[in-house]
């Protein structure tokens, strides 16, 4: 089939085969993932209720299943064509909970759907009940449970025909992807609800059935306006963030990957950001190592807001909480927090006073790490609090480790610089002697004080804290590491290629977490090698970095979910697994090549 990728002065287009997805949001934290026969259950049409994502409409099913020949990214919309004529569109405007199908003549199709609570796999209780107000399909959807209610909510079909007939069908449906990736359910019943004929049709979701009524006959009646709008705001992204190079390719990856992280951002109803999702499907929580990584390629604005919302929480809590949803602690989290104050700080996009309001949280924060979270004057971090987040065989990071050691070297650093005060550079010059002596042996850099796997966790300690060693001596660490763990096609596995613990293959050793952190690809680790590699000695490394941005360019445009950055790949061979659409992905790429560019 072909792919299209098109913004309105960037266009290009390749042959390629696979059953690709694609996404729509709509800036509210709902969203449609599409793929053609689903692998999945966590493809399908999905929406934020407070703090839950829930999901409606599984999939369409066309009655006409003749091959697909292209599919086109329009970024605004996506169309698809296939042999019989028949030319379907899918559009969500942004700020409702709603999604437009188009074709371009009359067709049947079944809507098959999956109402659910993103995580609440529990088949039994589901109850569907049909009725018609005003030209309109109203489904209700309860979940009992213990035969009390536990959510509802309400999906309304608005269309230019009212053909239609009840189905109420359930359907087992099984999951290939879910089957690899050893996540359970691998099958599931999914409701056949309907069947619908027509060429135009609105779908609309709420907890509020007046509201979803409303929506969908406005949204219905205002479709042209809503469309030209959503095409405005997309050429105007791309004057704003194109960098015209001479790749057509790279031109619209980066377009692409900064369209795709802008659009991880949630807003609440009074059009402030709420936050920006890990990544999309199963990750659309707000992770503050994950955001705060990834704010970096996000607009001046938009950056800013994130940061002060993590400000405020810090200041009302005293710490930054890891994740919007029961998580692990993160070791990152609070110095991540005060490495993006830093660059802002260079930004010149704080006021003195939010400034000083960091400084003392900095200080304090200070005080409690070094009562808590130090052994020996090293940062200490538990078990499975560092990204490497997953336990094998008992291997989960806990001790002292050295990007957690960059990181307080960081804020050591910083707090030297906003005080003035000859402590703070003491701490810093301590500590960093202390890194060099038990860590560095003039060849490399060991992953833990008391481990020597090697691991790409030396580019993450650069990207923090530089100064830690000398350009040289970084290019022999980069160098010695690359030995074993620089993966053939263009990227760096997450451990040795020769240790024991390593798993060559996305999810596919006995224990699921095993290549997880013990051997997968991680794109926004290779990118922020790109980074490393570039500063340090671009001559000696610039093979290396090429083929890694064309990697990652490729998985952008023609892998996995078309237009987004996927969160990793098998160490093996290339491939677009875990969640097809991560937010630091991205953002690293973005930054990547910027860096990329720079002379």
């Amino acid at each position: 089939m072909f792919i299209s990728h098109k913004f309105h002065n960037h266009k290009i287009e390749k042959e390629i085969d696979g059953n690709f997805q694609t996404l729509l949001v709509n800036k509210i934290g709902g969203f449609f993932a599409w793929q053609d026969n689903t692998e999945s259950r966590y493809s399908g049409f999905y929406h934020k209720f407070g703090n839950k994502v829930f999901k409606s409409i599984e999939s369409i099913k066309l009655h006409d299943s003749s091959k697909i020949i292209k599919i086109k990214n329009n970024f605004w919309n996506f169309e698809i064509e296939r042999e019989s004529g028949i030319k379907e569109s899918f559009f969500m405007p942004y700020g409702f909970d709603a999604l437009v199908y188009e074709n371009n003549r009359d067709i049947s199709f079944d809507l098959l759907l999956d109402c659910k609570e993103m995580f609440d796999n529990n088949e039994w209780n589901r109850i569907y009940n049909f009725s018609e107000e005003d030209g309109k399909i109203i489904i209700e959807y309860v979940k009992l449970e213990n035969e009390i209610k536990k959510y509802s909510f309400f999906v309304v079909i608005y269309s230019d025909s009212f053909k239609y007939k009840i189905k109420k069908n359930w359907v087992l449906k099984d999951y290939k992807y879910d089957f690899k990736r050893k996540d359970s359910p691998f099958s599931r019943y999914i409701f056949s609800a309907i069947e619908l004929e027509g060429s135009k049709f609105v779908f609309t979701i709420s907890e509020d059935k007046k509201k979803a009524s409303e929506e969908a006959k406005y949204i219905f009646e205002n479709l042209n306006v809503l469309k030209k709008d959503h095409q405005k705001s997309i050429i105007e992204f791309e004057l704003r963030n194109s960098i015209n190079v001479h790749d057509a390719e790279v031109n619209v990856a980066y377009l692409a990957a900064k369209l795709s992280l802008s659009n991880m951002l949630v807003y609440n109803l009074s059009g402030n950001i709420s936050g920006i999702y890990a990544g999309i499907p199963w990750f659309s929580q707000f992770w503050a190592r994950d955001s705060l990584i990834s704010m970096v390629s996000l607009p001046r604005k938009d950056k800013l807001n994130l940061f002060l919302n993590y400000l405020e929480e810090f200041k009302n809590n005293k710490k930054i909480s890891s994740c919007s949803v029961g998580c692990l602690e993160s070791a990152e989290a609070n110095s991540l927090f005060f490495k993006r104050a830093e660059d802002l700080m260079i930004e010149n996009l704080l006021t003195p006073d939010e400034i000083f309001e960091i400084k003392n949280l900095l200080i304090e924060d200070i005080g409690k790490v070094l009562a808590v979270k130090t052994r020996d004057g090293f940062a200490v971090n538990g078990p499975k609090e560092t990204w490497m987040d997953t336990e094998f065989n008992g291997n989960s990071r806990g001790g002292i480790r050295i990007e957690i050691q960059a990181m307080r070297l960081k804020m050591y650093n910083l707090a030297a610089k906003l005080t003035g005060e000859r402590k703070y550079f003491e701490l810093e010059h301590n500590l960093s002697k202390k890194v060099r002596e038990y860590f560095f042996n003039g060849i490399s850099l060991k992953d833990g004080i008391d481990d020597k796997e090697v691991r790409p966790n030396i580019f993450l300690a650069f990207y923090i804290y530089p100064e830690l060693l000398f350009r040289h001596e970084w290019e022999s660490v980069f160098s010695h590491a690359m030995d074993y763990i620089l993966l053939d096609w263009g990227g760096f596995s997450s451990i040795s290629k020769n240790s024991s613990l390593f798993c060559g293959e996305y999810r596919g050793c006995a224990e699921p977490n095993q290549s997880y952190h013990r051997g997968d690809s991680w794109y926004f680790m290779n990118n922020m090698a790109v980074i490393a590699l570039k500063k340090v000695d671009f001559h000696k490394f610039e093979k290396n970095i090429k083929k890694i941005l064309d990697t990652s360019t490729k998985e952008i445009l023609w892998s996995g979910m078309l237009g987004h950055h996927a969160e990793i790949s098998s160490a093996n061979k290339f491939t677009s697994d875990g969640c097809f659409a991560q937010s630091w992905s991205s953002a690293l790429y973005v930054e990547a090549i910027d860096e990329f560019l720079k002379k």
